[in-house]
């Protein structure tokens, strides 16, 4: 497993599908799992074009667990059924980092942009994400797996 350096980018607007759930920390897999199930069978009875790769937001979120979006982008929004919703990911300055390996190590990438924030004097904002650049049903080796963290920061870098 390994981190890449934490940078800081605008990140444009685009619309978006997504499921959302309600989980504990223990219980995350298994909702991120059933969401992305529902959002990608919404995304084939829509008749969708997905532009990017999937996404997982977190709108709240605790020691505890929180509240949780699966999704995808899209090339346009349009009316869907329950449970999916459409909304934007981006349009905001996020800071990012990179993690090559198992998802066990996204804790530590969350972990490393706080660092960065403390020590840039950065302000992290809420609804940070995790975006899937590797599928693993066609990479089966976790160490290639590829995931982008974004957390949204003020975008002068201090709270407004």
């Amino acid at each position: 497993m390994s981190l890449g350096v934490v940078e800081t980018r605008i990140v444009e607007p685009k619309p978006a599908l997504y499921v959302t759930r309600t989980t504990t920390a223990v219980g995350i897999s298994d909702a991120i799992d059933v969401g992305f199930g529902e959002c990608f069978a919404i995304h084939s009875r829509a008749g969708l074009t997905m532009t990017g790769p999937p996404f997982c937001r977190y709108r709240t979120w605790s020691k505890e667990g929180g509240t949780i979006e699966c999704g995808i982008t899209v090339l346009a929004v349009d009316v869907v059924d329950p449970p999916g919703e459409f909304g934007t990911l981006g349009g905001c300055t996020c800071a990012i980092v990179t993690l090559t390996g198992n998802y066990d190590g996204i804790m530590g990438a969350y972990q490393a942009i706080k660092d960065w924030a403390q020590s840039s004097n950065a302000t992290l904002l809420d609804a940070p994400w995790d975006l899937y650049l590797t599928d693993p049903s066609k990479e089966p080796d976790n160490s290639k797996w590829i995931t982008e963290i974004y957390w949204p920061i003020a975008e002068d870098g201090r709270a407004k």
